[in-house]
């Protein structure tokens, strides 16, 4: 998949106001943890 990757902000943006919940993984900090199913997560890249 060539694009650009958002911003970790952004994403968690989006899946909170989506109604998932969303932290950052204590192992990367640029990574995060959220509770959303894989096919929203796939969606909000899509957007982008």
């Amino acid at each position: 998949m060539h694009t650009h990757i958002p911003q970790n902000k952004v994403i968690k943006s989006a899946l909170l106001n989506a109604g998932y919940r969303v932290s950052t993984s204590h192992a990367r900090q640029d990574s995060i943890k959220t509770n959303a199913p894989h096919h929203v997560i796939w969606d909000i890249m899509r957007a982008f």
